[in-house]
């Protein structure tokens, strides 16, 4: 929609100046109000290179700019009259125009990938909006010239599937594929059956896949979730279908009807119909009234344009239109035999699909943005003490990709430990070690901590039992009489020891390691002990209440905060390289921290 037009700003009009005679951008007219604070420029880009079948010589574009303070957006789109019309890699869905707009909805994706993280620095893209312009006609250029030859996807580009129809924000379906099970999916010869679904509590809507079962029941894959998994009642179904390859209607946009992806899957020998078919039947065993299915359409893919194929990607498409038990026939008898030919005739209609935003949360892919050690993630880990320390400790543990944590403390949460404890006012009065489980478990999709209300040594037999089956044993007691116990205890086989303890005022942090079948009590103490660390002061500490109370550890959030992240990195490290070592961190007042000693 154009507006009548205010002046032209001068930035833009010398936008036009510096287009005059440009050989390949041709504009069309003058710059344009589409809102306020907002401009478009007609031009026409002439390619370098031969056309081809969705790439002519000339084609038309729309260029948008934001002209507010703090807005300085550049935007290109394909003119609605004169644009390409098909979805291209890097291009948002090239859909018909929105509203009254000029262009069509596939806006080029041009930035530099460091434009995400907002510094220009890292992105080689000018500030200045005159440069800005031009800079992004040049990509522009760049652009259409790798869209004809075909080079728009490059080797070593990550792997990214065709935009949707529409924006997907939520809800979303998650599935766990990793690279370990990607050959057991290569070898099966079944290609479709059913799959059910759990919802996240408290998720919005969000689910995640829980089994795969084959068109005649037999489960070929259960996906591994964390503690809350067991809790979830609702359970909702689906069907899928393993393809060759990413169903794509070229050059890479996805099908938007049912007779497109009808199309697309009978090209790799498949019969939705069928699948359909399938899937109606096992919707109307269910109980739900007015239940919609969902379809999954799996299909390998590789990490990099270039690679292998490594692992399975699932996407959706959701509200699949089956008959329901109690569905209206619409001039058809309700018999069960009709319903199955409407179901069949769903893959040749022209409705609209219903994509859905699908993500893989396994693990690996879960923590690409702060991805931490294999060997951290499988580790069995005890961690004895959740307090302040331990609580901060644990919390970066599960959150570093930790799926088997076991916590041992007997204490209650106080009001007063919410000053620099990872729990809130909801655990105030519950054992330490189980509300943070909890809170834990609520806080990742794969969190599977288990907490014990028992300091340590346990009596129970069966925590005695995860003691003695854990790989890491991490203390943050802070206590000598703890270390002393930790020496007699029957750990059974070789442990990876730690021992985190912070010094008066939250001056340091002493961490020791050693991988033994028994703790090292005496050398833990005496390296401890040949440190110079500050010595206690009691009358420094303040009192909690009035009455016999013990005096308080003086320390802040931020103390434990900044010692349980050097905490959990020499936890890290233990694992990755066991040896008997111990460090002293220490911070000086100007905030930096020392490495004082590191005795091995």
């Amino acid at each position: 929609m154009i507006l009548n037009s205010p002046s032209v700003p001068p930035a833009l009009q010398q936008v036009l100046s510096l287009l005059e005679g440009e050989e390949r951008v041709m504009v069309r007219n003058n710059w344009s109000s589409v809102a306020p604070g907002r401009w478009s420029l007609a031009v026409d880009a002439a390619l370098s290179e031969p056309a081809t079948e969705f790439m002519a010589t000339r084609t038309g574009w729309r260029v948008v700019v934001s002209f507010v303070p703090g807005d300085n957006r550049v935007e290109i789109y394909p003119c609605a009259s004169s644009g390409p019309t098909v979805t291209f890699p890097h291009q948002l869905y090239n859909g018909k125009p929105e509203g009254r707009d000029p262009w069509r909805t596939g806006k080029l994706c041009l930035d530099q990938p460091g434009a995400t993280f907002g510094r220009d620095r890292w992105t080689g893209e000018p500030s200045d909006i005159v440069e800005k312009v031009i800079w992004h006609l040049s990509r522009l250029l760049m652009w259409i010239d790798a869209a004809a030859t075909g080079q728009l996807k490059q080797v070593g580009d990550p792997f990214e599937v065709p935009p949707s129809p529409k924006n997907l924000s939520y809800p979303v379906i998650g599935f766990d594929e990793a690279i370990s099970g990607f050959k057991s999916w290569m070898e099966m010869e079944q290609r479709w059956g059913s799959v059910s679904f759990i919802d996240i509590p408290h998720g919005r809507a969000n689910r995640v896949t829980v089994t795969f079962s084959d068109s005649g029941g037999t489960i070929v894959k259960t996906s591994s979730w964390g503690a809350w998994a067991g809790q979830a009642a609702s359970v909702q179904m689906g069907v899928w279908l393993r393809l060759d390859m990413i169903p794509v209607v070229r050059p890479w946009g996805l099908p938007t009807t049912w007779n497109e992806l009808n199309a697309l899957i009978a090209e790799q020998a498949f019969d939705l119909s069928e699948v359909l078919h399938f899937a109606g039947v096992q919707l109307r065993k269910r109980t739900r009234k007015n239940e919609s299915a969902t379809l999954l359409l799996g299909f390998p893919v590789e990490e990099r344009v270039g690679d292998e194929p490594s692992r399975l990607h699932w996407m959706a498409i959701g509200s699949v239109p089956l008959q329901h038990r109690h569905s209206k026939m619409n001039g058809f008898r309700p018999i069960e035999a009709n319903r199955r030919i409407l179901d069949r005739a769903v893959a040749q209609s022209h409705g609209r699909l219903d994509w859905m935003r699908t993500m893989n949360w396994t693990s690996d892919q879960l923590r690409r943005r702060g991805p931490s050690s294999e060997k951290l993630g499988s580790s069995r880990i005890a961690l004895l003490g959740a307090g302040a320390l331990g609580g901060a400790v644990a919390e970066n543990l599960v959150r570093m990709g930790n799926r088997d944590l076991v916590i041992l403390d007997g204490e209650r949460l106080e009001v007063g430990n919410l000053t620099r404890h990872a729990l809130g006012l909801e655990a105030v009065g519950r054992n330490k070690a189980v509300a943070l489980a909890d809170a834990l478990n609520s806080s990742m999709i794969d969190g599977r901590t288990v907490g014990h209300a028992t300091n340590f040594p346990p009596s129970d037999e069966s925590v005695i039992a995860c003691l003695q089956a854990a790989d890491v044993v991490v203390d943050c007691t802070g206590a000598d009489d703890v270390l002393r116990r930790m020496a007699d205890f029957e750990w059974g086989t070789e442990k990876i020891f730690v021992s985190l303890a912070i010094t008066w005022r939250a001056e340091g942090l002493l961490a020791y390691t050693a991988s033994e079948v028994s703790f090292p009590y005496f050398d833990a103490v005496e390296r401890m002990a040949s440190m110079e660390t500050p010595s206690p002061a009691p009358s420094e500490s303040t009192m909690e209440g009035i009455g016999c109370w013990h005096p308080i550890f003086p320390a802040t959030a931020e103390d434990m905060r900044l010692w349980a992240a050097f905490g959990t990195r020499f936890i890290r490290k233990a694992i990755e390289s066991p040896s008997r070592t111990l460090s002293y961190y220490r911070q000086h007042e100007d905030g930096q921290i020392e490495l004082v000693a590191t005795n091995v």
